[in-house]
């Protein structure tokens, strides 16, 4: 049961939709990832706070405190910035993708997520984490 443990990774997502949450959840949890959630930034910073996650996505669009600040403010936390960053949004904005990217965002998505998608994008971010330094 301890090897389950170590190979799980830990996502947080942070949402105000709750749909979405339970989307994600529900791709996610079968190929092994172990999901939290939250539903604003404010939250986020709160939780990353008490416990590690392995991978964050995080909604553009979210009241209190939106997913660009968010990804600012943990990209700029030196015991943070190393946690792979997914912004999801709906917004059809031009400068949407430049907007997260430029913030710190490690890759970007939009909604509807598409499954394959998504799976494919945090199979590489978790493969690409640093590891940190003991």
């Amino acid at each position: 049961m301890g090897n389950d443990e170590e190979s799980k990774k830990f996502v947080l997502i942070v949402e105000d939709d709750p749909l979405t949450v339970v989307y994600v959840r529900t791709l996610l949890e079968p190929h092994g990832y172990e999901v939290y959630s939250v539903t604003n930034g404010k939250n986020c910073l709160q939780a990353l706070a008490q416990y590690q996650f392995d991978l964050l996505i995080i909604d553009m669009l979210m009241p209190v405190y939106d997913g660009q600040s968010t990804t600012i403010d943990i990209k700029n936390n030196k015991d943070l910035k190393d946690i792979p960053i997914v912004i999801i949004t709906a917004s059809e904005e031009e400068n949407a993708k430049d907007n997260a990217l430029f913030a710190g965002a490690d890759a970007f998505l939009t909604k509807p997520i598409k499954k394959d998608e998504m799976l494919k994008t945090l199979k590489q971010m978790i493969q690409n984490k640093p590891m940190k330094a003991a």
